[in-house]
């Protein structure tokens, strides 16, 4: 699943209800390591499956796709699971799929001693020729939010970021969408908001 973005919705919800950090939901559900359990018929979303090392558990995101984008728009509550009957084999399957990228995970989300300083926030821009740029928007110091993008999304977010796009001059309809990143390396990848 490719061009996985988020919802601000959906990092509230998943760090109330998931321990593991937003990137590495990203990443499991990037390289597909669950599985689809449901579509809704008006909307087209898709009920995903996917397993939480750290929970030790599976959880369900509603995924909607789009024609470059697969959004998350929530992972839902555990009580959503025990309504539904997932099989114990489909569970098993969803973990053993996870635990196949736990070396990957580990590279890509080391434990560091010295954690990132910044969160770097940029965004995807359509000029007036219809061409999609991107652009720094700006920086927020990390230490504020305990080195957390979920304590950042569940802040004011919103207004910091709209402040950011006034002070840069871009017009907010030309904006397709937002990523964040914490810190500078380029081995993580990006979370990518399609609405703020």
């Amino acid at each position: 699943m490719e061009n996985v973005v988020f919802t601000c919705h959906a990092f509230k919800r998943m760090g109330e209800r998931v321990s593991i950090r937003a990137e590495i939901i990203s990443e499991i559900l990037r390289r597909d390591c669950g599985f689809e359990i449901g579509k809704e018929e008006e909307s087209s979303r898709i009920h995903y499956l996917f397993y939480s090392p750290r929970d030790y558990k599976c959880f369900v995101s509603i995924i909607a796709p789009e024609e470059k984008d697969n959004v998350v728009i929530t992972v839902l509550p555990q009580e959503y699971e025990n309504k539904i009957e997932i099989t114990h084999e489909l569970k098993t399957l969803a973990k053993t799929k996870t635990s196949s990228i736990t070396t990957i995970i580990d590279e890509l989300f080391p434990a560091k001693e010295t954690l990132p300083t910044t969160f770097r926030i940029s965004a995807y821009i359509r000029q007036d020729n219809g061409r999609i740029l991107t652009k720094e928007i700006g920086k927020i110091p990390a230490i504020e939010y305990e080195n957390k993008i979920e304590s950042l999304l569940n802040s004011n977010f919103s207004e910091i970021l709209l402040d950011m796009i006034r002070i840069k001059g871009i017009p907010l309809q030309n904006i397709c969408s937002v990523f964040l990143k914490l810190g500078s390396g380029n081995n993580k990848p990006a979370l990518t908001l399609k609405e703020w």
